[in-house]
């Protein structure tokens, strides 16, 4: 994932680095953060910050800044820490995270 990063000149970014809160995870409905592999991370003024299995998809980020009205950062997130995030913060199981492959 490191290399990935690099190679589309997306930064990456590990959840469990963050403090998250469910003012900001809040902000997009788990149904859609999962089916798109997202996790919301952190907002600051207009600008929220998308952990992204994959921070190329940009019709994704339109969506998720349409439906925020904010700005959208997306960064690199490994799938592994973005399933671990739906476990922590929504209550999903491993499994059920996993039907999104």
């Amino acid at each position: 994932e490191r290399f990935m990063g690099k190679q589309q000149n997306t930064a990456a970014i590990g959840l469990s680095n963050y403090n998250l809160t469910p003012e900001v995870y809040e902000l997009v409905p788990k149904e859609f953060a999962i089916e798109h592999e997202v996790f919301p991370v952190d907002k600051m003024g207009r600008m929220l910050t998308l952990g992204m299995v994959c921070p190329i998809d940009w019709r994704t980020i339109d969506e998720v800044a349409n439906m925020t009205g904010l700005s959208v950062s997306p960064f690199l997130c490994s799938v592994a820490d973005i399933r671990k995030a739906y476990e922590q913060y929504y209550g999903v199981e491993r499994d059920e995270s996993a039907a999104a492959d």
